[in-house]
C-alpha cells in the first residue's frame, strides 16, 4: 500500500522539477563582444552575455547558446543573475556578417540535440530567443603604425629646423 503513494509522490516531484526548468515569454537584454583586432591574438573570440527575464520570476533556467551548429552551456552570475557564453574560432574558419546566437532552454536544447542526432534540420527547433549582431570581421590593422609616422614626422620637423637654422646662421 505504501508503494503506490511513493511512487505517485515521485511523479509528482518529477513533473514539478522538470516544469521548474522552463523558461515561458522570455525577454533579453545582450550585449556581444567579439575581436576587432587581428594582431593581439592568434583565434576570434565572440562572449554574449545577457540577462533573461521569464514570466513567473523564474530564476536559474539551464540555458544553451548555438551558433552556426557549435552548442554550448552558459554560466550564470550568482551575483548579477546575468548568463555568458564565449567561445573561440579560428579566424579563417570564423563568420562574419549577421550571427544570430540561438538561446534554448532544456526542452529546447533536448529537440537540438534529437535534430542533430537524426540530420535533421536545425532550423525548425524552436528556440528560446535569439540575439543576432552584425560582425564585420578582425581588422587587419592600420596600414602604418602610429610609431612609426612620429618617428617620420619628427625626422621631417628636426631636418626643416635645422634647415632654416643653417639659412639663418649663414
Amino acid at each position: 500500500m505504501e508503494t503506490p503513494r511513493l511512487f505517485m509522490v515521485f511523479c509528482l516531484l518529477a513533473i514539478g522539477t522538470a516544469s521548474a526548468n522552463v523558461c515561458s515569454n522570455p525577454k533579453v537584454k545582450h550585449s556581444v563582444y567579439t575581436t576587432k583586432d587581428k594582431r593581439l591574438s592568434t583565434e576570434n573570440v565572440y562572449v554574449v552575455e545577457f540577462d533573461l527575464a521569464c514570466d513567473g520570476g523564474k530564476k536559474d533556467v539551464p540555458i544553451y547558446v548555438d551558433l552556426n551548429g557549435k552548442t554550448i552551456q552558459t554560466a550564470r552570475d550568482a551575483k548579477t543573475g546575468k548568463y555568458q557564453a564565449s567561445w573561440s574560432i579560428d579566424y579563417a574558419k570564423a563568420p562574419t556578417g549577421q550571427l544570430a546566437f540561438r538561446l534554448f532552454d532544456e526542452d529546447g536544447y533536448v529537440a537540438l540535440r534529437k535534430a542533430q542526432r537524426n540530420n535533421e534540420d536545425t532550423s525548425t527547433v524552436k528556440e528560446l530567443a535569439t540575439i543576432t549582431e552584425k560582425f564585420k570581421g578582425a581588422s587587419d590593422g592600420p596600414w602604418f603604425q602610429s610609431e612609426t609616422v612620429a618617428l617620420l614626422a619628427t625626422i621631417v620637423i628636426c631636418y626643416v629646423a635645422h634647415s632654416a637654422r643653417s639659412k639663418i646662421v649663414s
